[in-house]
């Protein structure tokens, strides 16, 4: 025996219908009189029978009793699972409802914890570029006030307002002029003398560098032919290898198709 583990779809379906079944209503009517009249005499219990025609009635009266009696308890269990099905919905909507207010103050909470913070930060960040401002000011007014006395004097030496009398006279108009023109001196014949061994110096460099240039440009050269000699070895290897590859694809497919041809000869034609 097979034992089924999965189960089928299975659906519920409901549909309220009617309980009473509704029979279309008796036509009224009376038979056309025909014939002839006539009188007969009838005696007691000749005619009605009542314990064999009260049964009929009783039948239907019972029945319609226990059909209305029926649909009245059906109506009541019916209102009442109406009624358990409201209450439910509405236990279900108020459930909803509370998760969703609860989601909301969630929400609303976390915004304002944002909020918060973020007017934190903000407050943080105003106050650090408040502090660095303030400390860049007192570091430009202090270096600006620190100097301010050598400055001061420095200016008003400059417009003239010190003047050194013997800085004048001596210095600037007999010193200074009888220096330029010593300097000037010692400088052209120290560039006379220095003229012949940077001259060598510049040869010999010139020589030398032409010397380096050739044996690097045959050491290139070298480099060169032997980089061309391995190219030319790794393409003839390349072509070796793809040949062999061709020879042993060709191979393999003569093979498959004598396999073939056998395959069909031995099914076909024998």
């Amino acid at each position: 025996m097979e034992e089924l583990t999965d189960k089928a779809p299975s659906y519920e379906i409901g549909c309220q219908t009617e309980i009473k079944i509704d029979r279309p209503n008796p036509v009224m009517r009376m038979a056309v009189k025909r014939g002839v009249d006539k009188k007969t005499l009838v005696e007691d219990n000749e005619l009605f029978l009542f314990d064999d025609e009260v049964e009929p009635i009783l039948q239907v009266l019972c029945g319609k009793t226990l059909e209305v009696s029926r649909m009245e308890v059906l109506e009541e269990e019916e209102l009442r699972e109406m009624r358990e099905q409201q209450e439910h919905y509405n236990r279900m909507l108020l459930a909803e409802n509370t998760d969703i207010k609860r989601m909301e103050d969630t929400e609303m909470k976390r915004l304002q914890d944002f909020e918060k913070l973020k007017s934190n930060m903000r407050e943080k960040r105003k106050n650090k570029q408040l502090a660095h401002r303030k400390v860049v000011s007192r570091c430009i007014s202090k270096n600006y006030v620190s100097g301010i006395r050598e400055r001061v004097f420095k200016n008003l030496t400059d417009i003239g307002f010190y003047t050194d009398n013997f800085k004048v006279d001596v210095l600037d108009n007999d010193v200074v002029p009888w220096l330029y023109d010593k300097a000037f001196e010692y400088v052209a014949d120290l560039q006379v003398q220095e003229s012949l061994p940077t001259n060598l110096i510049l040869d010999h460099l010139v020589s030398e560098e032409k010397e380096h240039s050739g044996m690097v440009m045959a050491e290139s050269d070298r480099k060169k032919a032997v980089a061309e000699e391995e190219y030319k070895e790794q393409q003839r290897k390349l072509e070796e290898k793809q040949k062999r590859r061709e020879a042993r694809e060709a191979k393999r497919r003569a093979e498959e198709l004598a396999k073939l041809r056998n395959e069909i000869e031995a099914t076909f034609i024998a």
